[in-house]
């Protein structure tokens, strides 16, 4: 059933094995627009060059889209500024760099802090809050006490969301 020949993906993507997983686990960090350019280049890869032969077909086209892969991650990081880029390659790279910042890094560590809150420690804010304790010195404790650095506005709000969703 899962006969494919790995040996021609890697003639082909010039990788190995776990090059290519690396590549995986990043794309599915990526949000939604980056997963959709990742196709695209690989639609691009394969009308430069079409599969020849149905033989390898699937081996093909998986092997292009790890190269689309590669080439964005590669476009990410600083190899892209060593080779000396076009302008349209800067504004593209410049995209790609903005999109990641909106999408990923941000979202991503609020919602784990809000989870973390949630889980951890929203029962001990509730008696906390019970005991007239303001959401400054909630903040001190936490960061005293549990060694997490939550800003009382951000506690006010994650248990306001949460508490009602008690409710």
């Amino acid at each position: 059933m899962y006969k494919y020949n790995i040996n021609f993906v890697d003639k082909i993507t010039r990788l190995e094995t776990e090059q290519r997983d690396r590549l995986w686990r990043w794309i599915t960090r990526q949000s939604e627009p980056v997963k959709i350019e990742a196709f695209k280049m690989m639609i691009d890869l394969l009308f430069q060059k079409p599969p020849a032969g149905q033989k390898h077909q699937a081996e093909y086209i998986y092997s292009a889209l790890i190269s689309a892969l590669r080439d964005m991650k590669k476009i990410e990081t600083k190899d892209a500024l060593k080779r000396g880029m076009k302008s349209e390659e800067a504004l593209k790279l410049s995209d790609i760099r903005i999109e990641l910042l909106k999408a990923n890094k941000w979202k991503r560590k609020k919602k784990v802090k809000s989870e973390l809150i949630r889980k951890r420690y929203l029962v001990e804010i509730k008696r906390m809050r019970e005991k007239k304790l303001s959401w400054r010195d909630i903040s001190k404790y936490l960061k005293k006490y549990h060694h997490i650095n939550i800003s009382y506005g951000y506690l006010q709000r994650v248990f306001e969301k949460y508490s009602k969703e008690d409710v």
